[in-house]
């Protein structure tokens, strides 16, 4: 990684750091669209993994037709970069189709995962009555 790039990145990383106070609580996209909504032009968020702590940015270089995947943690102190991750990525339509497969993806693993459940007698009545009280089935 050349020093122009390093500086670049960490002028972004700062930028995030100060464009959030240390009090507020980051707010976790709701779906695919939102998650890739481009905040301070140069930035778009996408989902928290692990605690909640740490996130993925997606930060837009010089050439502004290009973006490279940065994971970046949040403490109270603000955000920090921790590494750069990933290529630069030619257009931010390619990494909006990447997250929507990765969602469709996420959606079989549960659908699988809770057919598997569904086989066991016991696990059946217990998630019909969890979801009933939930409100999510009648």
């Amino acid at each position: 990684m050349s020093g122009e790039t390093q500086i670049q990145n960490q002028i972004q990383i700062e930028t995030i750091k100060s464009n959030q106070t240390s009090t507020s609580t980051p707010k976790y996209p709701q779906n695919f669209e939102e998650l890739c909504t481009v905040f301070n032009s140069s930035y778009v968020n996408s989902a928290p993994v692990g605690d909640g702590k740490m996130w993925y940015v997606l930060c837009e270089l010089s050439s502004k037709d290009k973006v490279v995947l940065i994971k970046a943690v949040r403490t109270n102190k603000g955000w920090f970069g921790r590494s750069r991750i990933g290529i630069e990525i030619e257009k931010i339509e390619t990494v909006i189709s990447m997250l929507k497969k990765y969602e469709e993806e996420a959606r079989k693993r549960v659908r699988a995962r809770i057919e598997e459940l569904l086989k066991d007698e016991v696990t059946r009545k217990v998630l019909i009555e969890e979801l009933k009280r939930l409100g999510i089935i009648k």
